[in-house]
């Protein structure tokens, strides 16, 4: 989850709006923590387990819509924005296939689970790496520092550790509400209760 708010801070760390889309992300970006919040006890065998992983495909996979819609909008971006979104994909992929890793043994949820807690330092690691390639590639003819202004889109750390702040102060405001809809605190129908999560949120 800490590699997860990382992502995150980095996408709103360089993007960030008061349109629409942006507000309709966050809203969406809210349900899938509680979604997370509310399923995270338990074993790999326990169904919180198989709906943990659920909403963090969910989360990862509003990551790649953003990105993506960022680079179409903004050509200048483009290349930084394809990487990105085509990792926060794959993260998706992954913990979509850990939700339904109960048909399989039960140790292939837990690597899949480790790779995403590595998310985060794979992430860096990939863009970078991507990055050296590109300018390798596809800017032969320019200087090593104009051409890492085509590939890179820098970040500013100051405001990154801000917007991790910020969304740290979310989760903890999801966690409140997730205590109160528990799904292992004894409620007798599963409609209900996100249904009243739902309200609530």
């Amino acid at each position: 989850v800490l590699s997860l708010w990382l992502s995150t801070a980095g996408y709103s760390s360089r993007f960030d709006n008061d349109d629409v889309v942006h507000k309709t992300f966050w809203s969406l970006y809210g349900v899938g923590v509680l979604g997370i919040l509310m399923h995270s006890t338990g074993d790999l065998t326990s169904t919180n387990s198989n709906f943990f992983a659920l909403f963090l495909s969910l989360i990862y996979f509003l990551l790649t819509l953003q990105w993506f819609r960022t680079g179409i909008h903004l050509p200048r971006c483009r290349f930084f924005c394809t990487i990105q979104g085509s990792i926060m994909l794959v993260y998706s992929l992954l913990a979509l296939v850990a939700s339904t890793a109960y048909y399989y043994p039960i140790q292939r949820r837990d690597d899949v689970f480790w790779v995403l807690c590595l998310g985060y330092p794979i992430e860096i690691f990939v863009t970078l790496l991507i990055q050296e390639l590109g300018m390798v590639f596809m800017y032969p003819h320019l200087d090593y520092e104009d051409a890492r202004k085509e590939v890179d889109l820098p970040l500013h750390i100051q405001f990154h550790i801000d917007r991790f702040k910020t969304l740290s102060m979310m989760v903890l405001g999801q966690l409140a509400s997730a205590i109160a809809w528990h799904p292992e605190q004894g409620f007798g129908s599963v409609e209900g209760l996100y249904a009243s999560a739902g309200c609530g949120f």
